[in-house]
């Protein structure tokens, strides 16, 4: 900027940034890891992340005594940058308000960076910077479309919102050894349907006691499977683990288009615009619910280039999976396979079912494959969706997969 330095102290309206980053700052520093190395309480990465947002918010507020208007810019670019790490960080994922925190403060720092370069501007010229205004610009527009976005979404359906995280709040340190843990996707969530006709939560009503903890987020797979049961709060150990396995959890071919779209999706936890674009994006890339069906069953074509790496690729986070689940039920853990709502008659997967399960019982899980229950009893999937141009199961398939699941815990002998 052409004025770095303010006369005299600047206002303290640059400091508004501040005050809002100061929560999840603070709510680090009293968070405590599940695997403590460093003074008791944190690990080496939660101790260096709240080590450098200590030493941000000291910087910035240093700069901003001294007037330094061009580096206090550059700080709030970096707690910009920042906010975007705290959804992805194991210990601040539960942050109370955290989808409402993130772009708060990003608002305050687009507001603080238009006023940066306003202030700055105090010469003979008396205009702006232009990197300044663009740089607030930005941010600012990004962030106000992110709050207004999640004004919306809170206006719709909770079945409706296209949100990350899980559908339900746990006190996951509540979890003991009578639990049962069922983790999967929008299937757990419950896409489509009220809370209380989700799989989960129907299952917890049949088995009339033990608590069910639905760990289901949406556009997620394996690897974030493993993710929510390595999150869990340490010693936490239910009865049993239930994996939902739907078959687009199988690592699709790569593309620029599928990048793009995990790319989005992954800054999507902190920024709920690009989780909305993410999601309509890979909307748009299959139309309707039968280019998606088309697109899942090309994931197993096992003529396709690169299909082994692929499979090879799925049994080692299927392995990594099993290993985790062991640790965080008594039980040996459950592989639920769902399959797709389509006609069961001409069903086009079976083969990749039956070599699901062969894998998944290979890595040490029990194996409940529902599409003989499906094809049996459904006939035709299409009857069962949500809508018709939708894959995700309706209120009765709900309740039937938490009838197959209740059988085959309460089949096996007590521990």
């Amino acid at each position: 900027m052409g004025g770095d330095r303010a006369a005299g102290r600047p206002t303290a309206l640059l400091l508004l940034p501040l005050l809002a980053f100061a929560y999840p700052v603070i709510y680090g520093l009293l968070s405590r890891s599940q695997t403590p190395e460093i003074l008791g309480r944190w690990s080496k990465f939660f101790f260096a992340f709240n080590l450098w947002n200590v030493l941000l918010v000291l910087a910035a507020l240093a700069l901003w005594r001294a007037g330094r208007l061009w580096l206090l810019t550059a700080a709030y670019l970096l707690v910009v940058l920042t906010t975007a790490v705290f959804p992805a960080n194991s210990q601040l994922a539960e942050l109370p308000g955290m989808a409402l925190t993130m772009p708060l403060i990003r608002t305050l720092c687009g507001v603080a960076i238009l006023l940066a370069a306003f202030l700055a501007s105090r010469g003979p010229a008396g205009k702006p910077h232009s990197l300044g205004l663009l740089l607030g610009t930005l941010i600012l527009c990004v962030s106000v479309l992110d709050l207004a976005l999640l004004g919306l979404l809170s206006l719709r359906p909770s079945e409706n919102r296209s949100v990350a995280g899980l559908r339900v709040e746990y006190d996951l340190s509540r979890v003991d050894g009578e639990d049962v843990l069922l983790v999967g996707d929008s299937f757990v969530w419950g896409q489509g349907v009220p809370v209380a006709d989700r799989m989960g939560d129907r299952l917890e009503a049949r088995l009339d006691g033990p608590e069910v903890f639905s760990l289901g987020e949406r556009g997620t797979g394996l690897v974030d499977y493993n993710r929510m049961l390595e999150e869990l709060p340490a010693g936490a150990r239910a009865r049993s683990t239930v994996i939902a396995y739907y078959m687009n959890d199988m690592p699709a071919p790569e593309s620029a288009q599928a990048r793009a779209v995990n790319l989005m999706k992954s800054f999507g936890k902190s920024f709920p615009t690009l989780r909305f674009v993410a999601d309509h994006l890979a909307k748009a890339l299959t139309p309707d619910v039968d280019a998606y069906h088309r697109f899942v069953i090309g994931c197993y074509d096992e003529t396709h280039p690169g299909y082994e790496l692929r499979w090879q690729r799925l049994a080692g986070q299927v392995e990594t999976l099993s290993e985790t689940a062991r640790t965080r039920g008594r039980e040996q853990p459950l592989f639920v396979i769902l399959p797709l709502m389509v006609d069961f008659e001409s069903y086009p997967l079976d083969d990749a079912h039956r070599r699901l399960g062969d894998l998944a019982a290979g890595a040490g899980f029990e194996v409940l494959d529902l599409l003989p229950m499906f094809r049996r009893e459904m006939t035709d999937g299409v009857a069962y969706r949500t809508v018709p141009n939708d894959n995700h199961f309706n209120e009765a398939a709900h309740d039937r997969v938490a009838e197959e699941i209740q059988r085959s815990l309460e089949s096996r002998a007590a521990p």
